[in-house]
């Protein structure tokens, strides 16, 4: 079977015409995308997820701050403790009890 070439056509016609659809930049019909039920407002909820009270905190402190920018530096500070606690565990440190 690997010794055959490969023909250069589809082995059956299922999804050509999603296949073609996509080519020209449409969604085929019969598809139901789970996005459509969703309205603008339960959009707007699920991307305003809830902040640590660190985050309250930070936006408490500084009211400059937005909620996207208070997400965005508790994400930073994590990645930099990962980033931290990867360094000790190469060096052999002691680690706190």
């Amino acid at each position: 079977m690997l010794t055959q070439p490969c023909p250069g056509t589809p082995a059956s016609q299922y999804g050509i015409n999603d296949l073609k659809l996509f080519r020209d930049g449409r969604i085929s019909d019969n598809k139901h995308m789970p996005a459509d039920d969703i309205s603008y407002s339960m959009a707007q909820r699920a991307q305003d997820s809830p902040v640590s009270d660190f985050g309250h905190q930070l936006m408490a402190d500084f009211p400059s701050v937005t909620h996207k920018e208070a997400k965005e530096i508790i994400n930073l500070i994590i990645r930099s403790l990962v980033q931290v606690r990867s360094k000790t565990q190469i060096l052999h440190l002691p680690q706190p009890p």
